[in-house]
């Protein structure tokens, strides 16, 4: 029987921002926040021992759900041995509800800025002030530090970009693509001070259905990229989204290949079903299926070179 380690849970699809470089800023489609019906579906799973890690955040702004920090006290009641983390784009964030993500005993959160600069950050994060955001979460860091709470711990998450093709070349012939973390950000946190736990950095990829972009970008094909024949993602993980729906991986953003429905069907039966079986055996012979024919867990990465 198949039981992944890490388990996604989608609070909302819902998102108050259009980032360029997301799924979630440039695909209509209908979004939702998630019911406590299917909540309960999930809370069914998470009691095997084998499940390590809750991820409380896949396509949308997770704070936009009113129930979110309900969830986590549910989910440490019932294993207080798992860490729970999320991910937000730090608009949602305010006084009142700061404190009741301390108070819930959630371990970790990621708060993304992008770019190389705010001017640069706003433009891509379509909706979301930069600097605004670094207000609210430095309003979280002091409150953490008046309440003498180490939960939750904080990250400050970064996606930068391919300046152009000879960029791109010297990435990939280095076989090194973790970009630095822009100065405007360790001057803005700087660890030092012992606020933030550390920087999380990559760069903009081009994931499956991202729609149009060629407005704001280019894309560079990794020429000496491998295909692989296995993906973590699908051996170690599972992500149920708002409405119930699984999906094989955090790439699937648009829900192009669900597997099953937790309304439906028991998650282990889904888990061990059919789909997922031929989806297995797809990776394993290098026969590609739906998005992941673009992914680039499991063919050459595609890195968005912006044209601004």
């Amino acid at each position: 029987m198949k039981i992944p380690r890490v388990v996604r849970i989608e609070p909302s699809a819902k998102c108050n921002l259009s980032c360029r470089h997301c799924p979630t800023g440039t695909i209509e489609m209908t979004r939702g926040i998630m019911s406590n019906e299917v909540f309960e579906r999930c809370l069914d799973f998470i009691k095997y021992d084998e499940v390590k890690v809750i991820v409380l955040y896949h396509g949308g702004e997770p704070l936009l759900n009113k129930d979110f920090y309900l969830m986590v006290d549910r989910i440490k009641k019932i294993r207080k041995d798992v860490l729970i983390k999320t991910v937000s784009n730090g608009v949602a964030l305010t006084k009142t509800n700061t404190n009741k993500l301390i108070s819930s005993g959630i371990d970790e959160i990621e708060f993304s800025l992008d770019g190389l600069s705010f001017v640069e950050n706003d433009y891509i994060r379509v909706g979301g002030g930069g600097e605004k955001v670094v207000s609210n979460i430095n309003y979280l860091l002091d409150e953490k530090w008046i309440q003498h709470s180490k939960k939750p711990k904080v990250y400050i998450s970064t996606t930068q970009f391919v300046r152009g093709i000879d960029h791109a070349k010297k990435i990939v012939s280095s076989d090194c693509d973790t970009p630095k973390v822009p100065k405007y950000l360790t001057k803005t946190f700087p660890q030092s001070a012992n606020k933030i736990e550390g920087f999380k950095t990559g760069y903009a990829l081009h994931w499956p259905h991202m729609g149009e972009i060629k407005e704001n970008f280019s894309i560079y094909i990794d020429d000496r990229g491998e295909v692989h024949n296995e993906c973590d993602h699908l051996d170690n993980t599972v992500t149920i989204r708002w409405n119930g729906d699984v999906v094989p991986c955090c790439y699937d953003l648009t829900s192009k290949l669900v597997m099953g429905n937790v309304l439906k069907e028991n998650l282990v039966d889904i888990l061990n079903g059919d789909k997922y079986s031929i989806l297995m055996e797809s990776i394993k012979n290098k026969k590609f299926i739906s998005i992941c024919k673009e992914c680039a867990v499991v063919t050459p990465k595609r890195y968005l070179i912006p044209k601004w």
